[in-house]
């Protein structure tokens, strides 16, 4: 599920449903997330390197079950180059994060087939000496 909100913005259905859309399929590529509210805070302010200009910002936070949470923020221009400037580092996040895990739970598998061996190793050398 994922909630958008508007900070300083006109609420816009347009807005709300390509943000919606975009978060979804950026979701759908890690299961282990979808059972997670996100939320995407879209915000509009003054720019500051140029005065007048508007500078809208998106901030996204994405979550999962026993895990921590991603919170990207990004400014710019336009609202849909920010967004999707947003989604990708949000996506860089996760497969770090998810390559981290693998790398981990491959390490403690490698110590237990190494420790299952020195066991039965063990067990064939104790039957020699008896």
């Amino acid at each position: 599920m994922v909630k958008v909100i508007f900070k300083n913005l006109q609420k816009s259905e347009q807005v709300r449903s390509a943000a919606i859309e975009k978060v979804e399929k950026a979701i759908d590529k890690f299961a282990l997330l979808e059972p997670v509210a996100s939320t995407v805070i879209l915000s509009r302010g003054q720019s500051r390197a140029h005065a007048g200009e508007a500078e809208f910002g998106v901030k996204l936070v994405l979550g999962g079950r026993g895990r921590k949470q991603f919170v990207v923020q990004k400014y710019g221009h336009s609202i849909q180059q920010v967004l999707s400037m947003a989604l990708d580092c949000a996506l860089e996040l996760l497969l770090e994060s998810f390559a981290k895990e693998r790398v981990a739970l491959r390490s403690e598998r490698r110590r237990w087939k190494s420790y299952q061996r020195w066991r039965q190793s063990f067990a064939t050398w104790n039957q020699l000496g008896a």
